[in-house]
């Protein structure tokens, strides 16, 4: 999977082919086809592993956080990064090439939305986030923003999915908003 996500991040979804892809990883094109049945395969394949690599990296920097105010700032600045790696246009690309594909990213969000949800629970515990917010209608506002923007601005992506998310913390934090930094 890293060459296929290394394809994909160099030459987009369009530029290359499976006979150049083969011949990157050393094997021939029949072989290639004994494990991926097509590019669309291979490129979905490569996203959900690039997926479960950004879902992970900020589960464990969430779990490994000081402080909510620490978690609040991998949310509000790291984690637009991470979900903007991969190029915007290869977003665009692959929703309007391979809609298939967004299935599938549907269907890998329960797993993100699973570690969003226990961050959001320790807010409420510690009276940061107002309890009568439902932690479900925060992950899903998170990711509206995340596929609106990835389809419809795909250049100011990692901008506005960071106005977005900083807009959307500021309307669940209680009290006082100076005791939380965003």
């Amino acid at each position: 999977m890293k060459t296929a996500k290394a394809f994909i991040f160099e030459y987009g979804i369009r530029g290359w082919n499976m006979d150049e892809f083969a011949k990157e990883v050393g094997i021939t094109k029949r072989t290639l086809y004994k494990y991926m049945n097509s590019k669309e395969s291979l490129i979905e394949a490569a996203l959900v592993d690039y997926i479960k690599e950004t879902q992970k990296e900020l589960a464990d920097q969430l779990n490994h956080t000081a402080d909510f105010n620490s978690g609040i700032h991998i949310i509000l600045h790291i984690f637009p990064e991470l979900v903007t790696k991969m190029q915007s246009k290869i977003i665009k690309d692959i929703y309007k090439h391979y809609p298939s594909i967004e299935k599938t990213i549907f269907q890998k969000r329960e797993e993100f939305s699973y570690e969003i949800i226990k961050f959001i629970q320790k807010g409420k515990t510690l009276g940061i986030v107002r309890t009568e917010i439902k932690d479900m209608a925060i992950v899903e506002a998170v990711q509206a923003f995340i596929l609106y923007y990835a389809k419809n601005n795909p250049d100011t992506l990692s901008i506005k999915l960071r106005e977005s998310i900083d807009l959307l913390l500021n309307g669940i934090i209680q009290g006082d908003k100076n005791n939380v930094n965003v």
